[in-house]
């Protein structure tokens, strides 16, 4: 642009000054406009997976063990060739704990060894009638159930024998109860199969 100078008096007119004013403002105003602002994407962070220990449920109460137990049976009956027996499990620990699903159940021998046993998971004639899994809270010194049945009639090339005790396994444990309690299931295919339900807080 050229420069004005005031030593030769050249006359500018004022509207021509005014022009130019505005033109100024216009170009600090395309600078202003044309300025980006850049903002950081926000970065989501997952939140990290709590692990929950093989001994404690969700809800921060203790899974009963075997060793927190006392396993008994609570009577027992026969009718049309089945056998159903109701199982206590009787919290002895001192604090209370959980028990959720089906328990494990085998044929025992007298010296301790387990026969091989089938425990099929509310299919018996009793067993379906029991409520499928659900949490139960044992207080100390109370007690969670299940029932067991089979038939003791043999079927096929199947044949039933008697064993003097029987082993239970609580829900979510590796080691079991002997509990004295005699059973005579029968095999298929050279197991012998038994029926059981879900751990629940009452008998059905």
């Amino acid at each position: 642009m050229a420069t004005v100078s005031i030593r030769s008096r050249v006359f500018v007119p004022a509207a021509l000054v005014s022009v130019a004013a505005l033109a100024l403002v216009g170009c600090s105003s395309s600078k202003k406009s044309s300025t980006t602002t850049t903002t950081a994407a926000a970065t989501t962070t997952a939140a990290p997976t709590t692990t929950v220990a093989p001994t404690t449920t969700a809800a921060g109460i203790p899974m009963c063990l075997t060793n927190d137990l006392t396993v008994t049976t609570q009577g027992s009956q026969g009718a049309a060739g089945t056998i159903s027996t109701v199982f206590k499990m009787t919290n002895k620990s001192g604090r209370q704990c959980e028990l959720n699903g089906y328990p494990g159940i085998a044929a025992q021998y007298q010296d301790g060894k387990e026969a091989p046993t089938t425990a099929e998971r509310g299919t018996g004639p009793v067993s379906k009638t029991w409520p499928g899994p659900s949490r139960v809270v044992i207080q100390n010194g109370g007690s969670g159930y299940f029932v067991m049945d089979y038939s003791d009639v043999p079927t096929g090339t199947g044949t039933c024998a008697q064993f003097p005790n029987t082993a239970v396994t609580p829900p979510n444990n590796k080691t079991s109860a002997s509990v004295a309690h005699g059973i005579n299931p029968c095999t298929v295919n050279g197991t012998y199969i038994v029926n059981v339900s879900a751990v629940s807080g009452t008998t059905h």
